[in-house]
């Protein structure tokens, strides 16, 4: 089935409750199409495929999957804002009885700042080895170091063996010279990260390559491709963020992958 456009699909939200959900820029149905491609081309997503979504907002991501998944293919997505999840459960899950969401109380400074769980302490709510693919579309690019190690091993421990993890990122290239519009958009300098706003840190950030490299490395993920996004060149199109694809031990012999330039 087509991902359908925006006048005639149940499934796209209403443009209030896309405000009040803190939706990115560029069309929402098309951005859902194009990653659902990446997916497939770059994470190897198949149609019997079980999905975790970490952040899975207001089901941008989850709407196209309902057109690719089949049984036993299935989706598992959580965010930390509330009215989000709970228009997903609503509106999707009824037509789509394997797809499920539930909101996660973790705190966050642009999302949900009085949370009750710190992200560095939190628990992924599933069993070990239980999704071949996870998606985090604009989930690391408003979390610190720290929470991001704790979610990298958290994936891993959900993955199966042979598993992927699709991420996007600001990766900050310290070796390379910054532009202006990389350091318009970070200006604030933390030592370990850059982040756009000090009073709010997780509003937007972005992490060195080689911290990112060596959090995947400690989660026990092997980093298979890089995609760099067009965002530290001021460019609004797509791929904005960086993305990277991560891939859990198995029996086969791990794939090294190259910077895609």
């Amino acid at each position: 089935m087509r991902w359908r456009t925006r006048n005639d699909n149940p499934l796209v939200p209403p443009a209030r409750a896309l405000r009040a959900a803190g939706i990115g820029g560029g069309d929402y149905v098309a951005v859902g199409c194009q990653f659902l491609e990446y997916f497939k081309d770059f994470a190897s997503l198949g149609r019997h495929d079980a999905v975790l979504e970490i952040g899975c907002g207001i089901g941008r991501m989850a709407g196209p999957l309902t057109t690719w998944l089949q049984e036993p293919g299935r989706y598992e997505g959580f965010d930390v804002v509330r009215s989000s999840v709970s228009w997903c459960t609503k509106t999707i899950s009824p037509r789509y009885p394997r797809f499920h969401f539930q909101c996660l109380d973790v705190a966050n400074s642009l999302y949900n700042p009085r949370g009750r769980l710190r992200p560095e302490d939190l628990a992924f709510p599933f069993a070990d080895g239980s999704f071949d693919v996870i998606i985090g579309v604009s989930v690391f690019t408003h979390m610190l170091p720290d929470a991001v190690s704790r979610y990298l091993r958290e994936a891993r421990r959900v993955l199966r063996p042979g598993g992927r993890l699709f991420a996007t990122w600001f990766v900050w290239q310290a070796d390379v010279p910054a532009t202006e519009d990389a350091l318009q958009l970070f200006p604030v300098d933390c030592d370990s990260h850059r982040v756009a706003r000090r009073d709010k840190p997780e509003a937007v950030v972005a992490i060195p390559e080689s911290l990112i490299v060596e959090i995947y490395r400690l989660a026990g993920l092997n980093v298979t491709r890089t995609v760099e996004g067009n965002w530290r060149r001021g460019v609004h199109a797509l791929p904005y963020q960086d993305m990277i694809i991560a891939s859990t031990p198995s029996t086969e012999a791990v794939v090294t992958g190259a910077r895609d330039r």
